[in-house]
């Protein structure tokens, strides 16, 4: 039901989804049987849609393919909350106060590859967990779960690239810190930097970088650029920087029309000398990015409103009325949240609660450097933000039913 008033409202405000931008690529894969030579964007979502046009499904709605996935999503979220928490209710609980997040389910929708996201997020939580309470088993199970968490990690660091971060950081932390399934946390964690590095390999033959995206650049020089703060957190700093001020700079530098991979550089180049221009300035960047990113009440970018930064002058030019109903809702929402959050981890430390569950907090610890360097855009963390509530509703479980710790 929330998913269909979300839907029939982007209707009325005439939205679009970037996902039609992926459609346009998965129709490239279906008729030439190849890759589009492009890593701006990894190529999990175009090849999802590809599949799905494979099995019959010829006209996709961005908008019902995504609610799809989340609808499925929320479904292994159940299942595997089911397991941790050992009730319906209390699994209900959790999946339900997931999608009250009104910036979650409007994100998955709208955007490109967040409903892809959480829910191979979810099968990875998923299988991770059964290959720790069944490790010890027969030579059959110990060797199904690993194979089926990396084929799920491979599709979700395809899905979206920050998913390679999320995956490296699980699996080392695993290794370090589970002598008993080092070895195969260790397997694990060599074949995934061997993954890493194919893919790298395979962007580099196809558009000339060495990078996991081409748009690393263009993020790291928008986070670090000098009037970076006049726009975030209320802009969207991509559309407030890009719209005239960066156009203004390329054009000056003669930089229009580069490659994908000249581009990348271009802004990399141009970020570093902005960092190394005014070193305060970064640390003070990062410094406010990092509580952007872990306390933050507010949706990033906080108004929805089109504005932008002149070219020529230094005026901000504000182009439409801000909507305040998503970001209301979502204040409130993030004053039962922020609480609750610092109080679970406080138990985790205390070990009142399962101590595995404390891997659920490694996505957003894995975003920390990312979004630190470029922008903190609750778009980027906003599956982060969810998956926490099981360690949350744990929380709630032993404070007032006094329940035993789930199995250590």
């Amino acid at each position: 039901m929330i998913i269909l008033v979300d839907i029939r409202h982007f209707a009325v405000r005439n939205l679009h989804s970037p996902l039609e931008e992926s459609l346009q690529l998965s129709n490239f894969i279906v008729e030439n049987h190849r890759l589009p030579q492009t890593a701006f964007y990894p190529p999990g979502i175009p090849l999802l849609l590809a599949l799905a046009q494979s099995f019959g499904w010829k006209e996709i709605y961005p908008f019902t393919f995504n609610a799809v996935l989340l609808n499925m999503g929320i479904v292994i979220f159940y299942v595997f909350a089911r397991r941790l928490l050992g009730s319906v209710c209390w699994a209900s609980a959790a999946v339900l106060l997931m999608i009250l997040n009104p910036c979650f389910v409007s994100t998955s929708l709208l955007s490109r590859d967040t409903a892809a996201e959480f829910l191979f997020t979810g099968l990875f939580f998923l299988f991770l967990f059964c290959l720790l309470r069944n490790a010890f088993q027969n030579q059959q199970v110990r060797v199904l779960f690993p194979v089926l968490l990396f084929l799920t990690s491979v599709v979700l660091a395809l899905v979206r690239v920050t998913g390679f971060f999320t995956v490296s950081l699980l699996f080392a932390a695993w290794f370090l810190l589970e002598k008993p399934l080092r070895r195969a946390f260790g397997v694990l964690l060599a074949l995934w930097i061997v993954f890493t590095l194919l893919f790298m390999l395979h962007n580099y033959r196809i558009v000339g970088s060495f990078t996991l995206a081409t748009n690393t650049g263009t993020n790291l020089y928008l986070g670090n650029h000098p009037f970076y703060l006049h726009g975030h957190p209320h802009y969207d700093i991509d559309a407030f920087l890009e719209t005239e001020r960066v156009k203004k700079e390329m054009s000056e530098d003669n930089a229009q029309g580069l490659a994908e991979a000249q581009s990348d550089a271009y802004f990399r180049g141009k970020a570093y000398e902005s960092i190394r221009s005014n070193i305060p300035a970064f640390l003070y960047r990062t410094l406010v990015k990092t509580v952007w990113h872990w306390f933050n009440f507010e949706i990033i970018p906080n108004y929805t409103s089109q504005a932008y930064l002149e070219g020529e002058a230094n005026r901000i030019v504000i182009e439409s009325r801000i909507g305040l109903l998503t970001g209301l809702t979502y204040i409130i929402y993030k004053f039962l949240y922020l609480p609750l959050f610092l109080w679970s981890v406080v138990v985790l430390f205390q070990k009142k609660i399962d101590v595995r569950l404390w891997l659920f907090y490694l996505p957003y610890l894995a975003l920390w450097p990312i979004v630190a360097l470029t922008f903190p855009d609750t778009r980027f963390k906003i599956v982060a933000e969810v998956c926490v509530w099981i360690p949350m509703i744990a929380t709630l479980q032993w404070r007032w039913f006094l329940r035993e710790p789930l199995s250590r």
